[in-house]
């Protein structure tokens, strides 16, 4: 049996952790496109998580999005992460092609 199979993780939560999460605005497979900027990143929602003030400047519920092909920044990545307040849907009148 190799080392690794003996090892038994601990986990606990930081002090901080909220005893209740927000609800994500935003569901896994979203479209979503970043608000306020005139010509926004958009993509799909791969992932959600929640982040504290200790690893990040805002606590919250932050998004992995995966950039659409023609999305602007998409010949420099293909994944972007964003806090939810900077994120809405994308809608029928917003539809990229």
């Amino acid at each position: 049996m190799s080392e690794a199979a003996n090892i038994s993780a601990t986990f606990s939560f930081p002090e901080l952790f909220p005893a209740k999460f927000p609800r994500p605005r935003f569901e896994i497979g979203a479209n979503v496109q970043w608000a306020r900027v005139p010509d926004p990143d958009y993509g799909l929602v791969l992932g959600v998580f929640y982040t504290r003030e200790a690893s990040c400047q805002i606590a919250g519920l932050h998004y992995l999005i995966l950039l659409d092909r023609n999305s602007p920044s998409s010949a420099i990545c293909q994944h972007d992460f964003a806090f939810e307040d900077d994120l809405e849907p994308v809608s029928s009148e917003d539809k990229h092609d």
